[in-house]
């Protein structure tokens, strides 16, 4: 198992082609407070910690942050139009100025504020281009948890099932089998936190 520091993450993330393509994409739809985070970041991470080898899933996690455009259609329309020019990746486009309705949350301020209400600590990382073209990391949690390969829940989902069903449906512990399962978040959500390259 490796140990990587922040600092070696963040260069892994922000050298690594297909991300850097991804973000490439991203960046120009041009959709207002857009991030690629979830299992896109976590999984390339944790999959390096075992193998050496970081690599991306096939699925994207794109979310954006838009008030003005809160049908669903909109982000299948999204959804299908960057399925048809994949190469082999399936993409899932999600408003975040909506979701909090889906889940049932207060409305989110912002992507990252809606990040810091995901299921894991270290599945709340995203990643962007910024708009001065520069490679962008943001985790409300800090990116401990990721790098320590913990699977850990948010405080919004502290003695959760979803959490436990999460990782048994997934088959974490077969994939990860380092994976640290800890059932209580007692960090608050600092939504603040960016590391720019």
């Amino acid at each position: 198992m490796n140990n990587f520091s922040e600092k070696e993450i963040l260069k892994m993330l922000s050298e690594h082609p297909k991300l850097l393509d991804i973000l490439k994409i991203t960046s120009d739809l041009d959709l207002p407070d857009s991030w690629i985070g979830a299992g896109t970041i976590r999984n390339c991470v944790w999959d390096a910690a075992i193998s050496n080898k970081y690599h991306l899933s096939g699925d994207i996690d794109l979310i954006f942050y838009d008030r003005k455009n809160l049908t669903e259609n909109y982000e299948k329309r999204l959804t299908n139009h960057l399925n048809s020019k994949s190469k082999g990746e399936k993409w899932s486009v999600k408003n975040q100025a909506r979701m909090h309705v889906r889940n049932g949350h207060r409305p989110y301020l912002n992507s990252i504020h809606a990040l810091s209400y995901w299921t894991e600590t270290a599945t709340s990382v995203a990643a962007r281009l910024a708009p001065t073209g520069r490679f962008q990391l943001a985790a409300p949690y800090t990116l401990d948890d990721l790098l320590c390969c913990v699977a850990r829940p948010t405080r919004y989902y502290n003695g959760s099932q979803i959490f436990r069903r999460r990782i048994h449906n997934k088959g974490w512990k077969a994939r990860w089998p380092i994976l640290k399962i800890q059932t209580i978040c007692l960090k608050k959500p600092d939504c603040s936190w960016r590391y720019t390259l």
